[in-house]
């Protein structure tokens, strides 16, 4: 095998399985920050998104 070390950690593959864990990340980060403000400050927990205005919503973003 003649792939160094820094050839894998700049491929393609890579940056996009760095970037779907580093979303992963950030998703735990906000659900965990949104628990404790519900639970622990008594705020109110904030509206879900139904399945319509959510596919609305990626249906916008994508068609920029």
């Amino acid at each position: 095998m003649n792939q160094s070390g820094l050839n894998t950690i700049s491929s393609p593959a890579f940056r996009g399985a760095a970037f779907m864990v580093l979303a992963g990340l950030g998703f735990t980060l906000v659900n965990v920050v949104t628990q404790h403000v519900t639970m622990n400050l008594g705020l109110p927990p904030p509206p879900t998104l139904s399945g319509n205005t959510a596919s609305r919503c990626c249906f916008h973003c994508l068609s920029w």
